[in-house]
C-alpha cells in the first residue's frame, strides 16, 4: 500500500469515527411484564431537581439544576445511585454521552457552563462558546451539539470532544430548549417562535428552520426507530409532535467494522438506521477494483439495526470488503470499505491517503483496546478513542481539506491527508 505525504498542511480537520453510537435492543415480553407498563419508585441520591439524565459505558449519569447535594449523581443499574461531585455550582440543565464521556451544560453557573467526565466520577469543568443558557445537548456526527435559550445568533454551539466550544448561528433566535440526533440529522425544538419551533442540521453547523406543529412550549425532543417525538408544557390537546419527513435517506450507515473470527475468517459487523431495504449483499475484491458477492442478509425491517457476517473461508491474504445495500425499490448504495489481512503484519494504516470522503483505518492486534489520539499538526488533540476492531472506516466527508495525526499509545503515528 503506497502512503502519500504532503509537507504543507494549513487546515485542522476533524473527523467522525462512526463506532460509538448506542444501539437499543428491546425484548419481548409478557403482557404483565411488558417495559415501561409498571414504574417502581427509587431513591435518588438527595431531593435535587433532576433535569437531565444519559447513559453510557455501563454507567446512568444525571446532573440537577438547583440541589442540596452536588448536582450530579450515577447508577450502574438505575436502581441504585450515588451522590458525584459537580466541579462548580450551576444550573444543570442536559447531558448526554458520546466519544467516550458525558457532557453536560449548564443554564446559569458562576464559572464555566460546561462539565465533562470519562467515568461519571471524577468531572471536569469547561468554558462553553458562550454565556448563554445552555439547555439541551446531543451527541451525532462525531460532534457534541448544545442549544441555548438565550444568546443573539449564536444559540448553538459545537465541539468534538466536549472541552474546545465554537458558537454556531443558530436558524433563529428562538427559545432552544432541547436537541437530539438520529438518522444523520440534528433536531432542536422550542418554547418560542411563530411556526418556527423546530430546526434541523445534517452537521449541527448550518442549520434550517422548520414548520413547528403548533406554537406551543416544546420542552424535549427524541428519536427512535425512524421516528423524532417532541413533546410540549403548554397546548390543548397537542402537547406532543411526530416527524419522520426529515430523514434524508432511506439508509444511514451507523457503524461498519471488521476482524478476524478465531484469527482466520473475515467478520464484517455493521449497524445501519434503515428504511424500506430489502437486502444486504456482502462483496470481496483481492485489487480493489473487482468484487464478487460472497453472501447476501435480509433486511430487519424500518429502524436502527445490527449485521454481522462471518466468511467461511480462512482468510490467506489481504482482501476487501464492502456491503451493498438494495432498497424495496431496487435502488442501492455501498458501504465503506473495509480492508483486512491475516496475522499481525500491519502496525497502522490507512486506505485510500489521500483521501476525499472516507478512509479506512487499519491496525494490529497489538493495538486492539489502546486509545488512539487524533491530533492537528500543532499537537492539539482533536478526539480520543478506544480501538475495538482490527479495520474501522472514518467518514472526512463534511469536513475542510488538511491533515490531521493518528497516535497510538504514543507508539505508532500515521499523517492522514483530507483531499
Amino acid at each position: 500500500m503506497k502512503i502519500v505525504f504532503r509537507d504543507a498542511c494549513k487546515r485542522i480537520v476533524h473527523i467522525v469515527i462512526l463506532l460509538a453510537f448506542p444501539v437499543v435492543f428491546i425484548h419481548q415480553f409478557s403482557t404483565a411484564q411488558l417495559v415501561g407498563t409498571t414504574w417502581t419508585s427509587r431513591a435518588s441520591s438527595s431531593d435535587d431537581t433532576w433535569e437531565g439524565v444519559a447513559y453510557g459505558n455501563g454507567l446512568f449519569a444525571a446532573v440537577a439544576s438547583t440541589y442540596y447535594g452536588e448536582g450530579l449523581m450515577t447508577s450502574p443499574d438505575g436502581i441504585n445511585w450515588t451522590m458525584r461531585i459537580s466541579p462548580i455550582y450551576a444550573d444543570w440543565k442536559g447531558i448526554t454521552y458520546g466519544n467516550g464521556a458525558f457532557v453536560a451544560v449548564a443554564s446559569f453557573s458562576t464559572g464555566n457552563r460546561v462539565m465533562r467526565s470519562a467515568d461519571g466520577v471524577l468531572w471536569t469543568s469547561y468554558a462553553a462558546a458562550s454565556t448563554n443558557s445552555w439547555s439541551g445537548i446531543a451527541f451525532g456526527n462525531g460532534r457534541f451539539v448544545a442549544v441555548a435559550t438565550s444568546g443573539t445568533g449564536n444559540r448553538v454551539m459545537t465541539s468534538p470532544t466536549g472541552i474546545t466550544w465554537t458558537s454556531r448561528t443558530s436558524a433563529a433566535d428562538n427559545n432552544w430548549t432541547s436537541v437530539t440526533y438520529g438518522l444523520g440529522l440534528f433536531v432542536a425544538v422550542s418554547i418560542s417562535g411563530t411556526g418556527n419551533r423546530v430546526m434541523t442540521s445534517s452537521d449541527g453547523i448550518n442549520w434550517t428552520i422548520r414548520t413547528s406543529a403548533g406554537d406551543v412550549s416544546w420542552r424535549s425532543v427524541t428519536y427512535a426507530r425512524g421516528l423524532f417525538v417532541a413533546v410540549a408544557n403548554t397546548g390543548t390537546a397537542n402537547r406532543v409532535m411526530t416527524s419522520g419527513s426529515f430523514i434524508p435517506v432511506p439508509l444511514h450507515w451507523l457503524r461498519i467494522t471488521g476482524d478476524l473470527y478465531n484469527a482466520k475468517k473475515a467478520r464484517i459487523q455493521w449497524c445501519v438506521a434503515e428504511r424500506n431495504v430489502k437486502v444486504y449483499e456482502i462483496e470481496k475484491s483481492s485489487d480493489g477494483v473487482r468484487y464478487t458477492q460472497i453472501g447476501s442478509i435480509n433486511g430487519k425491517g424500518d429502524g436502527e439495526n445490527c449485521y454481522e457476517f462471518i466468511e467461511q473461508q480462512i482468510l490467506s491474504a489481504t482482501t476487501r470488503y464492502r456491503i451493498k445495500q438494495t432498497d424495496i425499490d431496487g435502488k442501492f448504495t455501498y458501504s465503506s470499505i473495509i480492508v483486512l489481512r491475516p496475522g499481525n503484519e500491519l502496525s497502522i494504516a490507512a486506505y485510500p491517503n489521500p483521501a476525499k470522503d472516507d478512509v479506512t483505518v487499519l491496525v494490529d492486534k497489538k493495538s486492539l483496546h489502546k486509545n488512539i489520539v487524533i491530533t492537528d499538526m500543532y499537537g492539539n488533540a482533536l478526539q480520543t478513542i478506544k480501538i475495538s476492531s482490527l479495520s474501522f472506516a472514518v467518514s472526512l466527508h463534511s469536513y475542510p481539506a488538511g491533515c490531521y495525526i493518528l497516535n497510538i499509545a504514543n507508539e505508532k503515528r500515521l499523517k492522514i491527508i483530507k483531499e
